[in-house]
């Protein structure tokens, strides 16, 4: 008996059985004489398609975006989903059979005028670069994004004031070490800025003022976050115990939020972390006590 499997384009796997009269046998190929009786043989079900979405953002009550990955066996492919006010539907990006890509954080400022970045690597090589892709209200495409001179570099947040004014955030790998990256957009191309001293950046927003706001963390011990504000002289930082921040969110220039997590108790090591900003400084912001019912 000779067997041969292949795959057809629907993806079925098609089992060729060929009986041969010299009796039973297992052969690589049958003998081009042999009388064969082809069976269809169901193969088992796809594996399965994961994936998660890791931003947000909204224009309005029926156009509104999600970003993520879907992590398919052979690579990560970026997830782009809209909101029309009705249901969520996944939008093509663009694809490379050679690169895994992955979309982390996502800014709309108009329906033809949104932003994803993200993490780029080339599979042959296995370097890691910053990913920027545009909507233009029709199709999503790839923006050029320099790596500033890092043989690693990825983003992580991305937000903006203006289509001439978009900011994206994340580290880089530099001569061994993590450092931040910070890029803005000014309605052209991409510039890598000067970032403030630290190991990586999570998120960022930009005030009307044209102060830029960005968290993240600091070399300066195990999970000690980073609070920054650039100003025309400048970055400044905050001086914030070791903890770890993830995001921020403003209402006014007087009324900032940011989340992430701080050390706790043996028994519980990791605990949630509100900062708010009143104007001057940050305070922490207390939040319930986590129970194991919760």
């Amino acid at each position: 008996m000779s067997v041969r499997i292949s795959a057809s384009r629907s993806g079925a796997v098609v089992l060729a059985v060929c009986l041969l009269s010299v009796g039973l046998a297992l052969a690589i190929a049958a003998p081009a004489h042999a009388a064969c009786n082809w069976t269809v043989v169901s193969n088992r079900e796809p594996q399965g398609t994961s994936g998660t979405l890791d931003g947000v953002a909204a224009l309005s009550a029926d156009d509104a975006w999600a970003v993520g990955s879907v992590q398919r066996p052979s690579r990560a492919l970026p997830l782009a989903e809209h909101w029309d006010g009705t249901a969520w539907h996944v939008v093509p990006t663009p694809l490379n059979h050679v690169k895994i890509r992955e979309f982390h954080d996502v800014t709309a400022l108009g329906p033809d005028d949104v932003w994803a970045v993200g993490t780029e690597i080339r599979l042959r090589t296995g370097v890691i670069h910053p990913l920027t892709e545009h909507w233009d209200g029709t199709s999503w495409s790839l923006v050029n994004a320099p790596d500033g001179g890092a043989a690693r570099g990825e983003l992580k947040g991305v937000a903006a004031g203006s289509s001439g004014n978009v900011w994206a955030v994340g580290y880089r790998e530099v001569s061994g070490h993590s450092e931040p990256l910070v890029m803005r957009w000014d309605g052209t191309r991409w510039h890598v800025l000067a970032a403030p001293p630290g190991d990586a950046l999570n998120d960022v927003t930009p005030r009307r003022s044209g102060t830029i706001w960005t968290v993240g963390s600091n070399p300066f011990g195990i999970n000690h976050a980073l609070l920054a504000r650039r100003l025309d002289s400048g970055w400044v930082t905050s001086d914030v115990p070791p903890r770890v921040l993830k995001a921020m969110a403003w209402y006014r220039a007087s009324d900032g939020w940011a989340v992430g997590y701080k050390p706790g108790p043996h028994s519980a090591p990791l605990q949630p972390l509100v900062v708010h900003w009143d104007g001057s400084s940050w305070i922490e912001s207390p939040t319930p006590e986590l129970h194991r019912s919760a």
